[in-house]
């Protein structure tokens, strides 16, 4: 539930603030920016709780990923907010 309301804060933000409500032409780049911000979060959040030692991915793997999602959503919003400075 937390990752649906992540990429659907992410998908309006970036409806409203990246592309001024304009996304009929350009469908195909709302997504893959959306999907890029994303990933590329949990991914430094990944390195971040792995430096930590707080990323038991081989003894606990669901436990690993409720981590990694429940503070991938600020940060990506972190990351959009920073990703709309540099508009289309």
């Amino acid at each position: 539930m937390l990752f649906t309301l992540s990429v659907l804060f992410l998908g309006i933000f970036t409806y409203q603030s990246v592309f001024q409500k304009d996304i009929k032409a350009r469908l195909d780049v709302f997504i893959f920016r959306i999907i890029v911000a994303y990933l590329m979060t949990a991914l430094v959040v990944c390195l971040v709780l792995l430096c930590l030692d707080k990323l038991p991915l081989l003894a606990d793997p669901i436990t690993s990923f409720k981590r990694v999602i429940v503070i991938t959503m600020p940060a990506s919003m972190g990351a959009i907010v920073v990703d709309s400075f540099d508009k289309e």
